[in-house]
């Protein structure tokens, strides 16, 4: 279930709860005891040894030599008038992202959208972050990390009611399939139930189209979804150029294939773009594409920035290629904007990205 590279991360949150039982049990430690660390990280938001004072002092010390826990700190946030808040975090120089999206009323669905990569490699026309270039895969302490910060910027709340994070998609800043090992372990212990707890239903991974890493993720019990945004090989080439190495026809085989358990489907995301996927006979191939394979659409009108040469389609655009996909028989979904003042809406991350520029809180 775990990739093996425990050993090289040496961090707390990088630890499942067997793991961990295993780790003590090496250092003489009773196995009771992981399930009293697992209580103060992720019950209590609690990670200096000095006030976990059910361990005896001795524990304390030694634990605080060979299992250091650094608090992970956020470089600067951002605030955008719904609510939704943006958060930078520095890797050698290089800032990522995550973003906490509230509820909205009449839900209880608080998002945590993290991301894999510091950058992206994968050069998608209509993204921010593209623009950036390549950065650095994330450890799985940085995945769990970025929650932890925000969960403790929140103040630590305990339900849904108060703010607590129910879903978490691996959307932000690159792509996740290019850190498979890593972003699948945190997945996990996303989900790991004397830890966070998060339903593997509410835990989704994305990709723009990475076919080997899509079929590993097959093995496990969590939401994909798929970047798809484009209806035909050309188009998507032109937007996406990862289109020519994984093309569409054997991504949609693959998404064909994929193996679901009862009522879920893949989350297939559409971002419209004016005048290049955004016409009626878009929208009729992409229901030709997708026939008979299980999945809801959600359609993102482009978020604009300085880093792209598209732009939205326009409102009504939008309602027509919709109503032409509900017309094949599709669920779909035209998502709203979240956090756009704050820089933090879909295809908008990176702007802090030069974390010399950044200001501390």
């Amino acid at each position: 279930m775990y990739p093996n590279d425990i050993e090289a991360q040496r961090h707390p949150f990088s630890y499942s709860y067997e793991e961990l039982k295993d780790f003590l049990a090496a250092h003489d430690f009773p196995a009771y005891r992981a399930g009293q660390l697992f209580e103060w990280w992720y019950k209590k938001g609690v990670a200096s040894y000095e006030e976990m004072l059910n361990l005896p002092k001795d524990m304390r010390k030694l634990l605080a030599d060979i299992l250091p826990c650094p608090l992970p700190a956020f470089t600067h946030k951002e605030q955008a008038p719904d609510g939704t808040t943006k958060y930078q975090f520095v890797k050698n120089q290089r800032g990522f992202e995550a973003v906490y999206i509230p509820a909205v009323a009449g839900s209880k669905t608080n998002t945590l959208c993290i991301s894999s990569q510091s950058g992206c490699p994968l050069g998608c026309r209509f993204c921010y972050t593209a623009s950036l270039g390549a950065g650095q895969n994330l450890e799985v302490s940085e995945f769990i990390g970025q929650y932890w910060a925000i969960w403790r910027d929140l103040n630590f709340p305990k339900t849904a009611a108060e703010g607590k994070v129910t879903n978490i998609v691996f959307m932000g800043m690159g792509e996740p399939m290019l850190n498979e090992e890593n972003v699948r372990r945190a997945a996990y212990l996303f989900n790991e139930q004397k830890g966070l707890d998060i339903s593997s239903r509410r835990i989704t991974i994305s990709s723009a189209g990475i076919l080997p890493g899509i079929e590993r993720l097959s093995n496990t019990p969590f939401q994909l979804a798929i970047s798809l945004n484009a209806s035909f090989d050309e188009e998507r080439s032109q937007v996406m150029p990862i289109n020519k190495r994984y093309p569409l026809k054997d991504l949609v085989a693959l998404l064909r294939r994929y193996p679901l358990p009862n009522r879920r489907r893949i989350t297939i995301e559409y971002v419209l773009l004016n005048g290049v996927n955004d016409t009626v006979q878009d929208a009729r191939r992409v229901a030709d594409l997708l026939r008979g394979i299980p999945v809801k659409i959600n359609l993102i009108r482009l978020n604009p920035h300085e880093a792209t040469i598209y732009r939205p389609s326009t409102p009504k655009q939008v309602e027509i290629f919709q109503q032409t996909l509900m017309d094949a028989g599709y669920t779909v979904i035209v998502r709203q904007p979240r956090g756009l003042e704050a820089h933090a809406a879909c295809g908008m991350l990176g702007a802090f990205d030069d974390a010399a520029n950044c200001q501390e809180e």
